[in-house]
């Protein structure tokens, strides 16, 4: 029988870890569970360690952000030979046959290196925003979402955000972890990105659901912050499979990709703004260059303390 194990990242939780827990707890298969702490200022781990029975938990002394978090579970879910590892978010609850068709459609469909379900709202009567936002451009999904004509299909994407992912332990071997360069946001994008390097897609199943239960009015001022998208944007662009990383054509792409953001923005790009792209871009090009896959993205390199002390 696969082994699955499900990849919790929270950060002051409380809210909505109770829920989140028992729901997988209430899957058709077994799912095993490992909570990641990103130094939460309340409650949740006492909650957690008195109420549930994790496989394992970390208790981190300061926050990792999301990717440096959930490689921390990916790691040690790796090592401990797990054939499936479920990323689920703090406030996602997850209905009872999501983890057994995900596995069984992944374990069928090598073209797909992860699987994500539907993404809905809290109340579980909407698609969540960001989701819908997501999958717009992928037109077949889209169309069959509206008519309500989706059947049991899995249906290939551009991108579907990590909310809610299966990801199998073959894929973790090819395309490895999140880059640890991004803090919160990106991290995602730049995976997907290497997965289809590595000639695999990424997949949406209509059929099965989760409920994401957070703010469905705007992005988080940190997704949305005019300097966080620009920075985000330089960091996957640089990080793209394949990108020729040289200081001069770099800079130069940097430039070009910043005074296309501005105008998107509708901001007018001034002459000061050379300095500050030029210190931030130099931040960017030596963090890339005195990094190497070895040492970051595989899933098998350097234990999984070493990554939360």
């Amino acid at each position: 029988m696969d082994r699955v194990c499900a990849i919790v990242v929270t950060y002051n939780a409380i809210k909505w870890i109770e829920r989140c827990l028992k729901s997988l707890e209430s899957s058709n298969i077994q799912v095993d569970y490992v909570i990641i702490d990103n130094d939460s200022k309340d409650e949740t781990v006492d909650f957690i360690e008195r109420n549930f029975s994790p496989i394992k938990v970390f208790r981190s002394s300061r926050n990792l952000g999301f990717g440096k978090a959930n490689n921390v579970g990916l790691k040690w879910a790796y090592a401990a030979g797990y054939d499936y590892c479920f990323l689920v978010n703090q406030d996602v609850y997850v209905d009872p046959d999501v983890a057994d068709d995900l596995v069984r459609l992944l374990s069928n469909q090598h073209v797909f290196g992860v699987l994500s379900p539907l993404h809905l709202e809290g109340s579980g009567k909407e698609l969540d925003y960001l989701f819908s936002n997501y999958i717009k451009s992928d037109k077949e999904l889209s169309e069959d979402l509206a008519a309500r004509k989706f059947g049991k299909k899995t249906y290939p994407v551009s991108f579907v955000n990590a909310a809610c992912w299966m990801i199998s332990k073959d894929t973790l071997r090819k395309v490895g972890i999140f880059h640890p360069l991004f803090f919160h946001y990106g991290e995602d994008d730049n995976y997907v990105q290497r997965l289809h390097s590595e000639g695999l897609q990424i997949g949406v199943v209509p059929e099965v659901s989760i409920r994401h239960d957070r703010n469905q009015e705007k992005e988080s001022n940190l997704k949305s912050s005019h300097q966080t998208r620009l920075q985000r944007k330089i960091l996957l662009m640089l990080l793209s499979p394949g990108y020729h990383l040289s200081f001069a054509a770099s800079y130069r792409d940097t430039i070009k990709l910043t005074k296309g953001h501005f105008q998107f923005v509708k901001k007018k790009f001034m002459p000061w703004h050379y300095l500050l792209l030029t210190k931030l871009f130099i931040v960017f090009y030596v963090r890339i260059r005195t990094s190497s896959r070895a040492d970051l993205l595989s899933v098998e390199s350097r234990k999984t303390s070493e990554l939360i002390d």
